[in-house]
């Protein structure tokens, strides 16, 4: 809150002290089964004229509603007194209306007291909310004023800077006259003194303010730019990168693996295999199995497997789960005209096209 004054926390006090007193009756009477007293507090919402609510019912919502009001006014920011000020108008509705069908009796003030309290706490969360606002003014005003004061400081420093790579020793000067401490006469002031200028100065003085201007703002941009390009040799420094690693990881982000690299100069089939299925094959397998790369492309590498042998493949993926180094396994493929095969085969994972693959090395067992 922007002050902490005893009438400013009221709010906060009374909602703490009302839902406590509210929570505390609520369980008496759903547990113990206690008397419906007192009854103001069954009628702190306009539910109560509904008419078809019971008492322990009311008696939830309102303690709902008080115990969410005095955590709004415990953060006291500006928007969570913006949502307590509406619950509070709520509370008050409810109060008001029953207040207002009860005939003015003694037994009846305590609904009277509860009314102006709530009363008292809108006008005191309105008055919280607008010196909220002209105190976030007052901020915006003092940091606009902050940066004006440091732009034209930096202005100014520029101008100088500037004045003092001129030349103009040759050109006719502009003397400002100043009195003599003894006499009082007006005497021209030194050629050397900051305050006498050319004609020339003062010409280039008014065509050059505004771009002068610019010229401070890039010179700001350029500093922050320097002290990012210093930290990041000192990051250079503290951990030095090996250049024999960049080729492999330009390909694995790049998602870029030239096909002489995935496939080899292997004379045995090889088989790049993405989530179970075919990508590329080199022209080894294609040979021996008679299957050409685009018909197997995107086609599911079990299907090549002999349904007799399902089980070799099964073992092979159910060990490396189980983080089991098997590198080979044997099984048996099928030709493109049915024939069976039995193979090695060979499994390493490389990266392709943004992700990881199996590179299988089928060899064909006699």
């Amino acid at each position: 809150m922007p002050k902490t004054n005893v009438y400013q926390r009221f709010p906060l006090y009374f909602f703490m002290f009302l839902s406590i007193f509210v929570s505390v009756k609520f369980i008496f009477i759903f547990l113990f089964k206690t008397a419906f007293e007192p009854v103001f507090i069954f009628e702190l919402t306009p539910f109560s004229m509904a008419g078809s609510f019971d008492n322990t019912q009311l008696l939830f919502i309102s303690a709902m509603v008080l115990t969410l009001n005095t955590y709004l006014h415990h953060r006291g920011d500006k928007q969570s007194l913006t949502y307590s000020f509406l619950l509070t108008s709520f509370l008050l509705l409810g109060i008001g209306l029953n207040v207002s069908f009860r005939e003015f009796k003694t037994t009846n003030i305590l609904h009277y007291l509860i009314f102006c309290c709530f009363l008292t706490i809108i006008v005191i969360d309105f008055r919280n909310i607008a010196e909220y606002e002209e105190t976030t003014d007052k901020q915006k005003d003092g940091e606009k004023m902050q940066v004006t004061q440091t732009s034209d400081a930096l202005l100014k420093t520029t101008v100088r800077n500037f004045f003092r790579v001129l030349p103009g020793k040759s050109e006719k000067r502009i003397h400002t006259p100043k009195p003599t401490g003894k006499t009082g006469v007006l005497t021209d002031r030194s050629v050397d003194s900051p305050q006498s200028f050319t004609v020339g100065e003062l010409d280039k003085t008014q065509r050059h303010v505004k771009p002068l201007a610019t010229v401070a703002r890039f010179n700001i941009k350029t500093e922050k730019i320097k002290r990012i390009e210093n930290r990041i040799d000192m990051l250079k420094q503290e951990y030095p990168i090996d250049d024999s690693y960049l080729p492999d990881l330009r390909l694995k982000y790049l998602g870029e693996t030239p096909e002489r690299n995935v496939l080899g100069d292997i004379k045995e089939g090889v088989v790049i295999v993405q989530r179970g299925k075919i990508k590329k094959v080199n022209h080894v397998f294609e040979e021996l199995f008679g299957f050409k790369n685009r018909y197997l492309v995107d086609k599911k590498f079990i299907d090549l497997v002999d349904l007799a042998h399902l089980g070799d493949v099964r073992r092979y993926y159910l060990n490396r789960l189980k983080n089991k180094k098997t590198a080979t396994y044997r099984t048996v493929l099928l030709k493109n005209n049915g024939e069976k095969i039995k193979v090695n085969i060979s499994t390493e994972t490389i990266p392709y096209e943004g992700g990881d693959a199996d590179k299988l090395i089928i060899k064909e067992l006699s």
